[in-house]
């Protein structure tokens, strides 16, 4: 006897087939009215706390969560336990939730802290969607699916391992209630994936089991149908999971699935190679297959936090999350809801002085893991008050000296490789100091990036800068601010020799600059510190999106201490990858500082490159207090067609 036989024998099945069906009347005769077949449903709390079913006894938090993402307030009011959640959630994280909203609950953004019970949430809620399912006899029926189309409630998690213990969670509560014994397809069981029959699965079954005993033995016999309900767990791999129909979509602690890697710019809707297993594509490849099930479909996201950057934290955001760049426009959606608590209001049994010995070894690691609070990944480099405060009120971009004792540096980051080579990115900053006076300016950003096309099959093809246009842009803005202010023109020195070359040949000051790591540590420290006495300003209108390109770059900065050296460097995942703008105008400021506060080196290196300490125009009689005479090269044919032409290769 087969495996499939086996369960048309079985005990379970035989309690549930009742009777035999001797011709296709009897076949019509299962076809009666869904209503009638249908099982009259508990809602999610008494499913949850019934000793019929799963007979829990969910922490306070947990059923506030509940009781919102079913829209259960009116049924079951607030005990005073859930009253103090609630109390918290409005006084510590300005959440209020609608105990009256009308409209249905189809996203759920939880931000909680470790060890707080999530996973046993999750639990809870994947038993009770299962069994919502089955007591719709036929859900493909009531949702208006294709007949016995699988129907899922997915887990999603980073890791085989997530995926197994959630998996594990979720299997042994349904095994526990004895409302599920009839519905298992054991022919399908491993540790990542459950499926159940529906009730009219089994009806089906019991229609194939009544023909097949009337044929004869040594002939051919039908198969019995699968189960069409499945509970499964599954890391990130989007391309294996689109095209389900998912009843519940739960991402577990989605703020640690990986970020994408391929931050270019991307032509059309299209995923590129480097983005698979990521949360945006899991997020873009599961969530529409949720819309099936309409106002019923639900998406739930959990995690605790991590830095500001990610699907998880753009979900938050959209939620209404206060721990937001502007909070004062922070609103939630209807059909959103958002809670956030820390651990020690989760679990009773973690208070917060239990955790002090984390929170003192790594404060801010512990404050995104156990305080629920989304972290500044630049916190210990820099704050974000302090980078705000460097633009000035209307303050326009400005390309033009507006004195005589204006002295200026233009700074260039290739991202790729420089001239002739393939650049993925090029930033130019440029700004002046005024002798006599403390600030240093920062007064423009200009930034190039690759572009990355669909060119068909699948594959991409990426456009790179056209250093060319870079260097164009450069002697025009040179010419616009006036060629006897500009005293240096600074390259970093990753394959810039040749566009280093170019600009000397044309009679322009420009140099490279090698970011050793003493050098980086030098030109961000001297950074922080001016930045810190409210000595680095900045225009303020951004025409062209590069000042805050500028601001979340240096935002994210990392700084890190390994073998006695300091580094500095981008992430190496999440929203901001690139450090290309902060290191060209931290060089910027850098440069301008040595200009205008020299050093024994700094002098030094200038005559070594053939450069006064303070360069001046000829144009401009020589200050007072010794300074060198000005050592630059003629600009007769600067800014001129035959200039150009040259640097276009006509």
């Amino acid at each position: 006897m087969n495996v499939q036989n086996d369960i048309a024998s079985s005990p379970i099945f035989e309690s549930y087939v009742h009777q035999s069906f001797d011709n296709a009347a009897d076949k019509r005769g299962i076809k009666q009215t869904l209503e009638s077949k249908r099982i009259r449903e508990v809602d999610a709390f008494n499913f949850i706390t019934s000793p019929n079913f799963l007979s829990m006894d969910p922490r306070p938090w947990q059923s506030v969560q509940l009781k919102t993402f079913y829209s259960l307030w009116g049924a079951h009011p607030p005990t005073p336990e859930e009253e103090t959640i609630l109390r918290i959630l409005k006084n510590e994280w300005q959440i209020t939730l609608d105990l009256d909203n009308p409209n249905p609950i189809t996203e759920m953004c939880l931000v909680d802290g470790r060890r707080g019970g999530k996973s046993t949430l999750m639990s809870f809620i994947a038993a009770y969607e299962m069994y919502s399912l089955i007591c719709k006899y036929d859900p493909q029926e009531y949702y208006k699916l294709i007949d016995r189309l699988p129907i899922y409630v997915l887990h999603v998690a980073a890791s085989g391992e997530q995926a197994s213990d959630m998996f594990t969670f979720t299997k042994n509560r349904l095994r526990a209630c004895k409302f599920f014994e009839p519905y298992f397809d054991w022919t399908k069981y491993n540790e990542a994936e459950l499926r159940l029959f529906t009730p009219h699965d089994l009806d089906e079954n019991r229609i194939i089991a009544a023909e097949n005993a009337k044929i004869p033995r040594g002939q051919p016999k039908k198969i019995l149908l699968e189960g069409s309900l499945t509970v499964e767990s599954v890391t990130t791999r989007a391309a294996t999971s689109r095209g389900k129909a998912i009843k519940t979509l739960i991402f577990s602690e989605f703020a640690h699935l990986a970020r994408p890697k391929f931050d270019s710019v991307i032509e059309g809707d299209s995923l590129g190679e480097e983005t698979q297993q990521t949360d945006y594509a899991m997020k873009k490849a599961l969530t529409p297959s949720v819309r099936d099930f309409k106002d019923e479909g639900r998406v739930l996201y959990e995690s605790s936090p991590r830095e500001r950057g990610g699907e998880f934290y753009a979900v938050y955001c959209a939620a209404g999350g206060i721990e937001q760049e502007h909070p004062e426009n922070a609103r939630r959606p209807a059909h959103m809801a958002l809670m956030q608590l820390s651990t020690w209001h989760c679990n009773p049994e973690m208070s917060r002085e239990s955790l002090e010995e984390p929170f003192l070894s790594d404060p801010v690691g512990a404050s995104m893991e156990w305080g629920a609070h989304f972290g500044n990944p630049s916190g210990a480099f820099i704050s974000e008050t302090v980078i705000q405060a460097i633009p000035q009120p209307d303050v326009p971009m400005c390309r033009v000296a507006q004195n005589l004792d204006c002295r200026f540096i233009v700074s260039v980051d290739p991202g790729g490789q420089a001239k002739k080579k393939v650049a993925d990115a090029y930033v130019v900053s440029w700004g002046h100091y005024q002798i006599g006076k403390a600030p240093l300016w920062l007064d423009g950003l200009q930034g190039w990036h690759q572009k990355v096309i669909p060119a068909g099959n699948g594959e991409f093809q990426k456009i790179p800068v056209d250093s060319d246009e870079v260097l164009s842009f450069i002697v025009d803005l040179v010419n616009d601010i006036g060629r006897q202010y500009v005293l240096e023109i600074v390259y970093d020195q990753w394959n810039s020799a040749n566009a280093v070359s170019t600009l000397q040949k044309l009679g322009l000051p420009g140099l490279e600059t090698f970011y050793t790591n003493p050098y980086k540590a030098a030109m961000y420290g001297g950074f922080l510190g001016l930045a810190n006495n409210g000595h680095i300003k900045s225009y303020s209108q951004d025409t062209n999106g590069c000042l805050q390109m500028w601001k979340t770059e240096l935002k994210y900065l990392q700084r890190y201490i390994a073998g006695g050296t300091v580094y500095y460097s981008h992430p190496s995942s999440g929203p901001c990858m690139h450090d290309d703008y902060a290191d060209s105008v931290a060089n910027l400021i850098h440069r301008l500082s040595l200009l205008q506060s020299p050093t024994r080196q700094s002098l030094e290196d200038r005559v070594k490159m053939n450069l006064a300490p303070t360069t001046r125009p000829k144009t401009i009689q020589p200050m007072m207090g010794g300074n060198l005479a000005y050592r630059g090269t003629s600009f007769a044919n600067f800014g001129s067609a035959k200039v150009l032409d040259r640097i276009k290769g006509r």
